[in-house]
């Protein structure tokens, strides 16, 4: 996560973990950018993250 990203400015921290995203079971980095990419701007969803070994769920907001 670099700073001022989109992943930052969500909420996301380096090292964190992305399990869930929206209900969907995040496989690997190709199918969480997928399910990123198809999210539509402005709508808000759920994700699920390992962070320090707890399990967190963060409401993101994705913008392009």
């Amino acid at each position: 996560v670099q700073a001022d990203s989109p992943a930052s400015r969500a909420g996301l921290l380096k090292g964190d973990r992305i399990t869930v995203f929206d209900g969907h079971r995040v496989r690997n980095t190709n199918q969480f950018s997928q399910l990123v990419e198809e999210t539509p701007p402005g709508w808000t969803v759920d994700v699920t993250v390992i962070r320090d070994g707890k399990v967190r769920v963060l409401s993101i907001t994705p913008t392009l």
